[in-house]
């Protein structure tokens, strides 16, 4: 219909190609940028109208008539003329799916809600939840052993990336460092024997993530001190030492 300051206005035939435009934007504006990539079209905006005759280079395809579709049996809910309405909307829908099935399309795999082309089994969304699910395993099983080399982690999460391991193993990282400056302060505040066990524990956590050496190399006592990451952490160590003679 239009181009305005790189928005697109699409004539859309009735309500349900509306519908469909909204799915199928991303393809159409990739379609456009690579071969318009001077009309700087930024997004799509559709608006129902007649389209006229000499724009419509092929034969629209005819939609599935819903009146054909069988009727479904539903419950009883106490009103004939919702009942009605309800299985008006359940033909409606099949001709839908019928439609978008002939185009290329069907429903999600996983979640049967979102559209996704023929080409693909489940939509983006249960993509994402299927990588945060992943994220969240692997977290799980690097802090309860951070010393998993990511061959070993892959075993139990096959679709894990390396980019994501390294990047959990940087922030468990640097969780790990946070807690062990917090307790040192404390520690200065007041000494615990608990307390400055604990710091040590996560001082060793910290350097495994770091390094990724296995527990029995990492020595914090080594008197080169290579294992501290921090200069506070040989000074949160020697509080340990001068409360010895009091454990």
């Amino acid at each position: 219909m239009r181009l305005h300051r790189g928005r697109l206005w699409v004539c859309c035939a009735d309500s349900q190609w509306m519908q469909n435009l909204t799915y199928l934007k991303p393809q159409i504006l990739d379609n456009i940028r690579r071969r318009f990539p001077e009309a700087r079209i930024t997004t799509i905006q559709g608006r129902l109208g007649t389209i006229h005759p000499l724009v419509q280079e092929t034969p629209a395809r005819a939609w599935p008539d819903w009146r054909l579709q069988p009727e479904i049996d539903l419950p009883e809910v106490g009103s004939p003329e919702l009942r009605q309405k309800i299985q008006t909307c359940r033909r409606k829908l099949r001709a839908r799916l019928q439609g978008l099935a002939a185009e290329g399309y069907h429903l999600c795999r996983k979640c049967s809600s979102n559209l996704v082309p023929r080409a693909l089994e489940i939509c983006s969304i249960c993509q994402q939840r299927a990588r945060e699910l992943d994220l969240a395993q692997t977290r799980h099983l690097l802090c309860d052993t951070p010393w998993l080399t990511f061959e070993e982690t892959r075993e139990q999460v096959p679709g894990l990336q390396k980019l994501e391991f390294d990047a959990l193993r940087s922030e468990l990282a640097g969780e790990a460092r946070s807690r062990v400056r917090a307790l040192g302060e404390a520690l200065r505040q007041g000494f615990e024997t608990s307390l400055w066990m604990t710091m040590r524990y996560e001082m060793i956590r910290a350097v495994i993530f770091e390094t990724g050496l296995p527990p029995h190399l990492v020595d914090l006592d080594d008197p080169t001190g290579r294992f501290h990451l921090e200069p506070e952490w040989a000074g949160y160590l020697a509080l340990g030492l001068q409360e010895a003679p009091e454990c």
